[in-house]
């Protein structure tokens, strides 16, 4: 008797659901040390899976998720039939393009969308445009810096002129193009000192995450762990780590 195939919305639930939730969770519980979120009305920018956006409804007023892909949006509405959330809205729109009027958000947030832009200063502009004066926009990304690439598992790809770096991909078969433009420290600290005063830019909190929601992937490189976090104490990890988490105030 042959098993019976899975729908890829059934197997994306049984693989990966538990994970994106639980690092959903961290996320917001970093976010709520700085900004409160509940009664707030909120947008989860680039909304992915929705992990985000169905978390952050438990605790916020309203959510709007956000995202370009027609499947991802459609995915993600029997997502939210199954989990009962009254209190999201699903928008199809660019990023860079938002269709909202000035300050109508208390807080935006979006986890891994940055690297995924090239227009980045367009990002924050649209992004800081929609939120209120002293609301909040918080936001993850990877870093150019660190040596190995999550979104191809290659290293070093980050360091190459765009040329090669395609090059490299497509001979490694693992894309076409390598589309990601992941920023620096520096280069996130000065867009953000154009739109805020009042800023946190955190790479230390990668590690935490790691340790608490991938335990496995944890003991994996615990070799490696104890280098990492020697540099987290001298201070020059911020630098170097595989992802910064951002919270910036509007003023």
């Amino acid at each position: 008797m042959s098993k019976k195939r899975l729908d890829p919305l059934d197997q994306w639930n049984i693989q990966y659901m538990q994970k994106g939730f639980d690092r959903a969770n961290f996320f917001l519980s970093w976010i709520q040390k700085y900004f409160l979120l509940s009664e707030k009305k909120v947008l989860d920018l680039g909304c992915g899976q929705g992990y985000h956006s169905i978390q952050t409804s438990k605790i916020a007023q309203e959510v709007l998720a956000l995202d370009i892909g027609d499947r991802i949006l459609k995915d993600l509405k029997v997502k939210l039939h199954c989990s009962k959330a009254s209190n999201i809205s699903l928008v199809r729109a660019d990023a860079t393009h938002l269709p909202f009027k000035p300050q109508v958000f208390d807080a935006v947030l979006s986890y891994d969308l940055y690297e995924h832009v090239k227009n980045q200063q367009a990002l924050l502009d649209e992004t800081f445009g929609v939120v209120k004066t002293n609301g909040c926009v918080i936001f993850s990304t990877g870093n150019k810096i660190f040596p190995r690439d999550r979104h191809t598992g290659l290293w070093f790809v980050d360091y190459l002129p765009e040329k090669l770096a395609n090059f490299y991909v497509r001979a490694c078969r693992k894309r076409n193009v390598y589309d990601v433009y992941q920023p620096t420290y520096w280069s996130i600290k000065r867009k953000l000192a154009k739109q805020s005063s009042y800023y946190l830019l955190d790479g230390e909190f990668v590690l935490k995450m790691i340790k608490e929601v991938y335990p496995k992937l944890f003991r994996r490189f615990r070799w490696f762990a104890p280098l990492l976090e020697s540099v987290a104490k001298m201070g020059i990890f911020k630098f170097l780590t595989p992802k910064f988490f951002v919270i910036a105030l509007k003023t």
